[in-house]
């Protein structure tokens, strides 16, 4: 039998459900870009916060999540009667989103740009390429308290692209999202996004990377090693207590 893509919520009359959804999610992205736009504003006040660009180069993903977590909350503390988002019709809506930007992504790659550093490229490539895999199959399952292969693969789809190529193998491992893992994965990013990978990090590495800044680099690198250890030892009780969590919070 072919599965359920959602349930009807509205009246017809009044609204379409689809377009009622494609409203919600509008709302959560209307909610990161006036944030967004606030730290432009921000940013336009101060000389050196404009020679430093961080706050304009904040991605904009972990922003609208937020804005989705709110309206997730509110719907859940006001909507308790009439429920009317529906998770399959979101569940749809982020698949075919993911879909359109994936494919906007891969055909949007310069290729012209790398053709005349062709073979260094390759090379690079197949040395990441092994890397990943080695990642994968040999520290994954020692590092990772459960669900290593899919918390694995999305980690090494986000790492050799970006957060949209992660979802997509991990949605290939997970295609039902019956683990706790695409739940996990997306609150990371509320954490991970503003700091790394197009966050604060990557904006001030321009800066940090002159010479006076350099000797303190790996005492930074020294500290986020520990803290790793210290926090997510999947022998610690720490980690016990999170993936009860991630469980129990709803997609």
């Amino acid at each position: 039998s072919r599965p359920i893509a959602g349930v009807q919520t509205t009246a017809p009359d009044s609204i379409d459900t689809l377009a009622f959804h494609l409203a919600v999610i509008g709302m959560a992205m209307l909610f990161g870009y006036s944030i967004k736009q606030a730290f432009i504003a921000i940013e336009n006040t101060s000389d050196q916060l404009k020679k430093m660009a961080f706050l304009s180069g904040f991605p904009l993903f972990p922003l609208c999540m937020g804005g989705g977590i709110l309206i997730q909350w509110s719907s859940e503390k006001w909507m308790t009667r009439t429920k009317l988002i529906d998770a399959s019709i979101m569940e749809r809506l982020s698949g075919t989103a993911l879909d359109f930007l994936v494919t906007g992504a891969i055909a949007s790659v310069n290729v012209s740009g790398v053709a005349s550093d062709i073979v260094p490229f390759l090379i690079l490539m197949l040395a990441g390429v092994l890397w990943h895999f080695c990642c994968l199959y040999f520290l994954a399952p020692r590092l990772l308290p459960n669900h290593w292969f899919e918390r694995g693969a999305a980690e090494m789809g986000m790492s050799m692209g970006v957060i949209a190529s992660g979802l997509v193998l991990l949605r290939m491992v997970d295609p039902e999202s019956k683990s706790p893992v695409p739940a996990d994965f997306a609150y990371k990013q509320l954490l991970h996004s503003p700091f790394m990978g197009g966050g604060i990090w990557t904006a001030l590495a321009v800066h940090w990377g002159h010479g006076s800044c350099l000797p303190f680099l790996p005492l930074l690198w020294s500290c986020g090693y520990y803290c790793g250890i210290f926090f997510f030892d999947p022998a610690s009780s720490t980690i016990q207590t999170a993936n009860v969590l991630s469980v129990s919070l709803p997609m």
